[in-house]
């Protein structure tokens, strides 16, 4: 965590172990020097933590996630922070991701 924390990363850590009651609340944790730290009550879900991704990284929306809104409250200045680095064994997988995408690599 604390890579992601001196190296202008992200990290984000969900445990999702739903029990289908009424009101069963699934921790997401984000760790990074651009995230503002405390607790947030808010409801996500797995399509606004793709949105947010997608709009980080400038990548198309996939599927419904077009339709959700981007988390913007946990982070420093409102917005989603852009190119973020990645952890060095994460780059590979990166390129390899917008090669099969075909799309451009981040400036």
């Amino acid at each position: 965590m604390q890579w992601a924390v001196t190296n202008n990363s992200l990290l984000i850590m969900t445990f999702d172990e739903d029990d289908g009651s009424q009101g069963n609340r699934v921790a997401t944790i984000f760790v990074g020097q651009m995230v503002v730290p405390g607790q947030y009550s808010e409801l996500i879900n797995h399509f606004n933590l793709l949105r947010t991704l997608e709009d980080m990284y400038d990548l198309p929306y996939a599927g419904v996630s077009g339709s959700y809104q981007p988390i913007t409250d946990v982070w420093i200045g409102g917005t989603p922070p852009l190119q973020l680095h990645l952890h060095p064994q994460l780059q590979r997988w990166e390129r390899l991701q917008r090669r099969r995408l075909q799309l451009q690599p981040l400036q």
